[in-house]
């Protein structure tokens, strides 16, 4: 979810166990068009409430910087981008599948939101602004990262979102901060960064997809036992 260092609940709630829905989708109903388009039970997450909380504390840093209509939109939009994206996972994790296109969509412009504010953050060149601007941008990438979507091109293109201002950031900071001399590693640091974050995520999904697969092979072999003892 949203907060002023990224979301915890949107996806933290794990902005992304949409993609656990693997498991909880085949024991959905089979009437998808019997799901309700909303209900407040897809609400009802422990990590909505945080996600939530996070989200409105995001609107005073940009209401200090850009003025009350600012931050109350931001503000608004965060907590609304948030709770569509959750009640679509609900719904997918209900067997709803066709509505996945739509929360990934959905999951972009929340995350897409987030890094428009980080950007106006930094701009404000102050120290706070900055480190406020570092600290979305981080928040959202470690909740991609853990929320064990099953598809790398939506991890991965989720990332970019996420990690390209930051990386802009450190770079525009190395360079307008410091000399050439250490402005150089500084920059290479940074990059590097940038690409640690990469291979863990490819490293997350890889150790996800693997799993899924043995629970799979488990869940197999124990319908061939339960049939061979029927």
């Amino acid at each position: 979810m949203p907060s002023i260092i990224g979301p915890s609940g949107a996806g933290g709630n794990s902005d992304m166990d949409t993609e656990h829905a693997g498991s909880a989708v085949i024991e959905a109903p089979a009437g998808a068009s019997k799901i309700p388009a909303f209900s407040l039970d897809y609400l009802k997450d422990p990590t909505t409430g945080v996600g939530i909380v996070m989200a409105v504390c995001g609107g005073p840093p940009v209401a200090y910087f850009f003025g009350l209509g600012f931050g109350f939109a931001f503000a608004v939009a965060a907590v609304a981008g948030l709770c569509l994206l959750i009640t679509l996972r609900g719904r997918y994790v209900l067997g709803e599948l066709r509505i996945q296109g739509w929360m990934k969509i959905a999951h972009s412009a929340l995350v897409a939101h987030w890094m428009v504010a980080a950007t106006a953050l930094f701009s404000t060149g102050t120290a706070i602004g900055w480190l406020l601007a570092l600290a979305i941008c981080c928040g959202w990438a470690f909740q991609i990262i853990l929320s064990g979507q099953r598809i790398s091109t939506a991890m991965l293109g989720l990332l970019v979102l996420c990690c390209t201002p930051m990386l802009c950031f450190m770079l525009w900071a190395n360079w307008t901060s410091l000399p050439i001399w250490a402005a150089i590693p500084g920059s290479i640091s940074s990059i590097a960064l940038f690409i640690s974050i990469g291979a863990l995520a490819h490293m997350s999904m890889k150790n996800f997809v693997e799993l899924q697969s043995a629970l799979g092979a488990a869940a197999a072999t124990r319908a061939r036992l339960e049939f061979a003892i029927q």
